[in-house]
């Protein structure tokens, strides 16, 4: 049918006799958003939400997750 194969031993690796050096980029954070653009941000979610009272802790969150998503990207 065909030759046959010889079967060949496992190798064995030894470990890189050099190390590899990791380097980090230095990473800046972005910066946090300022009281006023929250404030604004907010004005305009309660705006865009019918000027619904009583939800402004609501609409201070959410502009201040929207600001700090939009400053990562």
């Amino acid at each position: 049918m065909g030759s046959k194969t010889p079967l060949v031993a496992a190798a064995t690796f030894a470990p890189a006799k050099t190390a590899v050096k990791a380097t980090t980029v230095p990473v800046t954070p972005a910066p946090e958003p300022t009281q006023e653009e929250i404030a604004a941000k907010a004005y305009e979610l309660f705006q865009q939400d019918g000027s619904t009272d009583g939800r402004d802790l609501e609409h201070w969150l959410r502009a201040e997750e929207e600001l700090k998503r939009r400053k990562t990207t």
